[in-house]
C-alpha cells in the first residue's frame, strides 16, 4: 500500500505510550519488537475498524453510503451502538465532511435517524460536544499538482485541535483535484490521508466514501472502486455497497428490493475474522425514510420458505389422510411410492417442488400441527414413522 515517511522529529506523529522504542532515525527498535509484549488492537468499532487506517465506504450513486456514514458518526458521537454489527468501543469524537450535501439535507436526515433511534435524543449534549460537521462545499486537499493545498492545512489543524477519533470524508472526488485514473497522484493523495491517520496518541480512523466504476454497480468487491487502483491499495479497510437485485429480493420473501443494501467488508489487512456480507433495510417509515436498520437475513429466508411451503403442507396433509399403505416421508419425497403425490405437487405448485421440497413441506405439516405420526411396524427393526392428517374434533368420531 501507499503510506508516508514519517519523520520521528515530527512530534505530531505521536506513537502512543505503548509503542515499542524507535531509533533516533524514526526506526523501530528490532530488539523491543522481539523481547516486548506487542500492544493490543486499538479500535474504532470493535474487531471490525481499526485506528490509523484509511477506510473506504464504495458503492454506487443513491445506494445510502453517505446515510450509513451519517448513522456511525451519530453512533460514535454519542456513545451508542445503533447497527449492531458496528460495536463501539466507546463514545468518540467525529469530525465529518459532507461535501456534496447541503446543511438542510443534513438537517433532515439528522432528524430522521434521531426519530428512528429515539435513544439519541436523550444525548444531545453529548454528541454536541462530539460531533463537528462541515458540508455543502468542495473541499480539495490537494491540487491537480498533487502538491497539500491550504484546506489540507487547515484539516490537519483542525485534527490537531479537536483531536477526533474518526474522519469522514465524503465523496474522495470532493477531496481530490486532478485525474482520478492517474496512479501516481491518487496515491500521492491516499499519502496524505494516510498521514493524517497517524496524529494523536491512539490514532485517527479516516472513513472515505467513493463511487463504483459503472460495470461494477451490483457487485460486492474491493476493486470496484473508480479510478487508480492506488486508493485501494493504500486502504485497510474496505466496505463495498450494493444494491439487491429483484431475484435475492424475491428469495427472502420480499417485493421491494430498492428497500435492501448489501454491505460487505471486501479486504481486511489489519482486522481478524471472516468477512460477511450484511443485509441493511432501507426505511419506508414516514417519520425516517431512509433510514438503514440490520436485516435479519436467516430470519427473512426462513419466513420467506415458510410461506412458500405453507400452501403445499396443506395440500399434502389432505392428500395423505388416513395414509392406509403407510408411506414414510421418505417414500413420498423420494420413492416410487409418492411419485403420484409429487406429480399432483408440481402441476399445482411448479417444478420448484423438487424431492426435498416435499420433505421439507411435510415436516411443515407436523409444525403446524396439520399431520401427525404413527409408530408403526411393519417387521423386524425399528417402527416406521408414517404420517397421517391430524383429525379434529369437527372432523367426528
Amino acid at each position: 500500500g501507499v503510506f508516508p515517511s514519517l519523520s520521528a522529529a515530527d512530534p505530531s506523529h505521536r506513537l502512543g505510550p505503548l509503542a515499542a522504542p524507535r531509533h533516533a532515525d524514526g526506526r523501530p527498535d528490532v530488539r523491543s519488537l522481539l523481547t516486548t509484549p506487542a500492544p493490543p488492537a486499538v479500535w474504532a468499532f470493535e474487531d471490525l475498524i481499526p485506528k490509523r487506517a484509511v477506510v473506504a465506504v464504495d458503492a454506487m450513486g443513491g445506494t445510502g453510503k453517505s446515510m450509513f456514514l451519517l448513522q456511525l458518526a451519530l453512533s460514535a458521537a454519542s456513545g451508542h451502538t445503533l447497527l449492531d454489527a458496528f460495536r463501539l468501543v466507546r463514545a468518540m469524537r467525529v469530525l465529518a465532511i459532507f461535501a456534496e450535501e447541503p446543511q438542510s439535507e443534513l438537517h433532515r436526515r439528522i432528524q430522521r435517524i434521531r426519530n428512528a433511534y429515539p435513544i439519541l435524543k436523550d444525548l444531545d449534549d453529548r454528541i454536541e460536544s462530539h460531533l463537528r460537521l462541515h458540508c455543502g462545499q468542495s473541499f480539495p486537499l490537494i491540487d491537480a499538482d498533487s502538491k497539500p493545498t491550504s484546506r489540507y492545512t487547515w484539516l490537519r489543524r483542525e485534527i490537531v485541535s479537536f483531536k477526533p477519533d474518526i474522519i469522514i470524508l465524503d465523496p474522495r472526488a470532493f477531496f481530490a483535484h486532478g485525474n482520478e485514473n492517474d496512479n501516481a497522484h491518487v496515491a500521492a493523495f491516499m499519502s496524505r490521508l494516510s498521514e493524517l491517520c497517524q496524529l494523536g496518541d491512539e490514532g485517527v480512523t479516516l472513513m472515505l466514501a467513493h463511487h463504483v466504476a459503472k460495470a461494477h454497480q451490483d457487485s460486492l468487491n474491493s476493486a470496484s472502486g473508480r479510478g487508480a487502483s492506488a486508493a485501494r491499495d493504500a486502504c485497510r479497510v474496505v466496505f463495498n455497497m450494493a444494491p439487491a437485485t429483484r431475484e435475492q429480493a424475491a428469495e427472502i420473501g420480499r417485493p421491494d428490493p430498492q428497500n435492501f443494501v448489501w454491505l460487505s467488508r471486501t479486504k481486511s489487512n489489519w482486522t481478524a475474522g471472516e468477512s460477511r456480507r450484511l443485509l441493511l433495510q432501507r426505511s419506508v417509515h414516514p417519520e425516517y425514510p431512509g433510514v438503514l436498520f440490520e436485516a435479519d437475513e436467516r430470519s427473512l429466508r426462513d419466513e420467506a420458505e415458510r410461506a412458500r411451503l405453507d400452501p403445499i403442507a396443506q395440500h399434502i396433509a389432505q392428500y395423505v389422510c388416513e395414509n392406509p399403505d403407510n408411506l414414510t416421508i421418505r417414500d413420498w419425497a423420494e420413492r416410487t411410492a409418492g411419485k403420484e403425490l409429487r406429480d399432483e405437487l408440481k402441476a399445482i405448485f411448479g417444478d420448484s417442488v423438487t424431492c426435498k421440497c416435499v420433505g421439507a413441506a411435510v415436516e411443515q405439516a407436523v409444525r403446524r400441527n396439520l399431520v401427525t405420526f404413527d409408530e408403526v411396524r411393519t417387521g423386524p427393526g425399528r417402527p416406521k414413522r408414517v404420517p397421517r392428517q391430524r383429525r379434529t374434533s369437527d372432523d367426528g368420531a
